[in-house]
């Protein structure tokens, strides 16, 4: 796997996809699989650091022997080992169903290429996520621009204007944050509801 891709996707998308248009849907698959592999490494190791850095804060105010040392570590092994999995098979679903509910916002714009140059334009287009992803803050701008980059592999892949190719992009956003919205409201309107309204002072 050639690490340097990732940077080609960060750096320069337009002419990184312009080199993959070729690539089948299999190698990009992999190259997904190996970038989430490094932000579930990266993200693992520093949840480690920051456990490790809690424990020893908690343990200075707890008397010794209040939990096992064996109890301690398993629990710690444990939550290591459900960040990893957590970050490498959550990433692979979610990167499934974004693909496949972006692909209908193409098809809707008019796009026939097929569903693996959508597929493609999600794995290679979330290369700065995978890399710096790890970031706390940063990563809400990193993760906007794995979503342009997205957007750039679209319009190569697709061969769509920009405008379709960022209108089908917001569309896939937008649709399920106002139905998340919804619910919400209804849900919270409807406990008020049962509580007989929200208390005046």
């Amino acid at each position: 796997m050639n690490f340097n891709k990732f940077f080609d996707f960060i750096g320069s998308p337009s002419k990184a996809f312009d080199n993959e248009k070729k690539t089948t849907l299999g190698e990009a698959f992999k190259f997904m699989i190996f970038g989430l592999f490094i932000l579930a490494i990266i993200s693992t190791i520093i949840g480690v650091i920051v456990l490790a850095v809690a424990a020893t804060f908690i343990s200075s105010f707890m008397p010794l022997g209040i939990i096992p040392f064996g109890a301690a570590g398993a629990i710690g092994a444990g939550i290591v080992v459900m960040m990893f999995i957590g970050t490498l098979v959550g990433g692979i679903i979610a990167s499934l169903i974004w693909g496949l509910w972006l692909h209908l916002w193409v098809y809707i714009f008019g796009s026939r290429k097929g569903l693996d140059n959508t597929f493609k334009s999600v794995f290679y287009g979330m290369s700065p996520h995978y890399i710096l992803g790890w970031i706390p803050v940063i990563n809400i701008i990193i993760l906007i621009w794995s979503i342009v980059v997205q957007g750039i592999g679209l319009t190569k892949l697709h061969e769509i204007t920009r405008g379709k190719a960022a209108g089908a992009i917001i569309l896939a956003i937008i649709i399920p944050v106002i139905i998340i919205v919804a619910i919400a409201g209804t849900m919270f309107m409807s406990m008020m509801s049962l509580m007989g309204g929200i208390p005046t002072v």
